[in-house]
């Protein structure tokens, strides 16, 4: 066998930047509901904490959650798994019953829930090694995002579009996504401001 070029190798930073990265985006994350009495007088200031327990489990990255106007339903975006998992909520207890799992084509980001429309809104990232590229700092990176949405039918069942996708020259790595006045909203952590788009026709 040929011997291994060292042109190939990166350096030792390099690599523990790579691992931490993958480490944080197979992690395991839960979703917590936590109680706290404001009016409790008889636990001094500085002891004061929240009664906190877990709800939800089971996520690769849930990195966003909303629920609809009645908190009825909640909605729980999984980066890493490219899916919306649904929950009925317990309003006695807060207890949630996953009751259903949206597949996206692309990895979501934050999650909204449009009372105009009745519709899921999250961000979209189309290609995954733009964002490790970029949170590994390399900030040349334009990396391609845009805006998904779910509707939820009167049968149960559910419809995703892909609403719109930007190709990250005016503005990198979208992390939400929102109707606002008849355009989308993307907006995005690295960038000083937003990008404001119309809505495609059909």
């Amino acid at each position: 066998a040929a011997p291994m070029s060292t042109n190939c190798l990166g350096n030792e930073h390099s690599f523990q930047e790579l691992k931490d990265t993958l480490a944080m985006l197979t992690r395991q994350t839960k979703v917590w509901r936590c109680l706290w009495d404001p009016t409790n007088q008889q636990q001094p200031q500085k002891q004061k904490q929240a009664d906190c327990q877990i709800v939800a489990d089971g996520f690769k990255v849930a990195n966003g959650i909303t629920a609809d106007p009645s908190k009825r339903h909640v909605y729980v975006a999984d980066a890493n798994d490219h899916c919306i998992h649904v929950f009925d909520r317990n309003a006695d207890d807060g207890s949630l019953i996953r009751t259903n799992v949206v597949s996206l084509t692309h990895s979501p980001d934050n999650v909204e829930y449009d009372v105009g429309s009745g519709k899921l809104t999250t961000s979209a990232s189309a290609f995954t090694y733009q964002v490790i590229r970029r949170m590994l700092g390399d900030s040349s990176v334009k990396v391609a995002g845009g805006m998904s949405t779910v509707e939820f039918l009167p049968d149960g069942s559910f419809q995703v579009e892909e609403v719109l996708m930007h190709d990250g020259s005016k503005l990198s790595l979208v992390s939400s996504a929102v109707f606002v006045h008849g355009l989308i909203l993307l907006g995005s952590p690295p960038s000083d401001g937003v990008l404001m788009c119309p809505i495609p026709e059909q």
